[in-house]
């Protein structure tokens, strides 16, 4: 999977067609959060929607151990190839 890391995201986020083909548990927010590009324009379809419950599998690369990460993650519609943003969140 490709995916776009080091972009000062403040949030991780899932694209929502990729959300729909890995059939991910999700969970629908009580109110919209408003999530924006760089340039400042709403992202598609986004806030209305959470990720839970998966979790992301990486490797240290200090200790070289298999690290388990668990993910909460948005869910927008992003551009075609790249299923995910990685954020610092």
């Amino acid at each position: 999977m490709n995916a776009v890391t080091n972009t000062g995201a403040k949030v991780t986020i899932l694209d929502t067609d990729f959300v729909g083909q890995m059939m991910m548990p999700w969970v629908k927010r009580e109110n919209r959060l408003r999530l924006e590009s760089a340039n400042g324009s709403l992202l598609k379809r986004s806030g209305t929607v959470q990720v839970k419950q998966v979790q992301l599998k990486v490797l240290d690369a200090r200790s070289a151990k298999q690290k388990v990460l668990d993910l909460v993650t948005e869910v927008v519609c992003l551009v075609p190839g790249c299923p995910l943003i990685l954020g610092f969140d």
